[in-house]
């Protein structure tokens, strides 16, 4: 094969058709794929009440944490004195954030039902 037979094969206009079963296997997976419903979107309006909870609760958790390394008494021993108080911040900070916690699960659970 030469130069000239490939322009000669090149020039010709000739129409391309495609076999009627690959028509007919096209058109049905186009069917197959209209047929599939949009996905699920991700419900941040049920998630966000979970978000906001556990946003507070890490930045008490923080805010304790610095509260407690700054201060000297809280790192001694614990006596029956103002260091029990300081020892008693972070039990109170922690059941103050099981509240927060249970108060976004239930929000949750509530937004869940109405929607």
């Amino acid at each position: 094969m030469n130069t000239d037979d490939v322009d000669r094969i090149l020039a010709r206009d000739t129409e391309v058709v495609p076999s009627k079963l690959l028509v007919q296997h096209v058109m049905a997976a186009v069917r197959r794929e209209a047929a599939i419903p949009p996905p699920i979107g991700f419900p941040w309006h049920r998630a966000l009440p979970g978000i906001v909870g556990a946003s507070v609760v890490l930045v008490a958790a923080v805010w304790v944490l610095t509260v407690a390394a700054a201060t000297p008494e809280f790192l001694t021993p614990m006596r029956v004195s103002a260091t029990a108080l300081t020892w008693l911040a972070p039990c109170a900070w922690s059941v103050v954030g099981c509240l927060v916690g249970w108060a976004a699960v239930r929000a949750s659970a509530l937004m869940c039902k109405r929607w």
